[in-house]
């Protein structure tokens, strides 16, 4: 009977592991799927940088950042939708806000493509033309900040962070 008892404490204790392990592990995927198109999206940023401060850019530069953001917002978002999630409360509470968050992005990145349209028509920018475009890319920021806290604090439940 004692050994049935420890025999059960030890599945059970063995599935939640795996289950936790699971939860991270899908997280962990998440995130370095994820990383490509920041890291983009900062690339974009310093290409249209100067031209934020009044100075003319490198169109050429300029579309080749916004594709390579683009496009990896794309291909990040097919795999992480394709993505096995675990069924896990917790999980799927991530996966519906990461779900949330990758709409957003390729949202931001329609709206960047109007961005980029604005810079390659007006190169130099006028300074009303600078606000104008750069209001529209802080209040974008703002609402990408708000959704990425909340998938911290989702991420941080199962301890990982994004």
């Amino acid at each position: 009977m004692k050994r049935t008892i420890f025999a059960l404490i030890l599945v059970t204790a063995a599935g939640c592991y795996n289950e936790k392990v699971a939860v991270r592990s899908y997280i962990d995927e998440a995130i370095g799927l994820t990383e490509t198109f920041l890291y983009s999206g900062v690339t974009l940023g310093t290409t249209i940088g100067p031209w934020l401060n009044g100075e003319p850019v490198n169109i050429g530069e300029v579309k080749r950042a916004y594709e390579s953001f683009s496009q990896g917002i794309k291909n990040a978002s097919t795999r992480i939708r394709e993505m096995r999630c675990p069924n896990n409360k917790l999980a799927l509470a991530l996966q519906k806000e990461l779900f949330a968050y990758l709409d957003f992005e390729e949202e931001f990145a329609g709206e960047l493509s109007i961005v980029c349209d604005t810079i390659e028509n007006n190169n130099p920018a006028d300074p009303r033309t600078i606000q104008v475009t750069l209001s529209r890319v802080q209040a974008l920021m703002a609402r990408e900040s708000a959704l990425r806290d909340r998938l911290n604090t989702l991420a941080g439940r199962a301890g990982n962070q994004w």
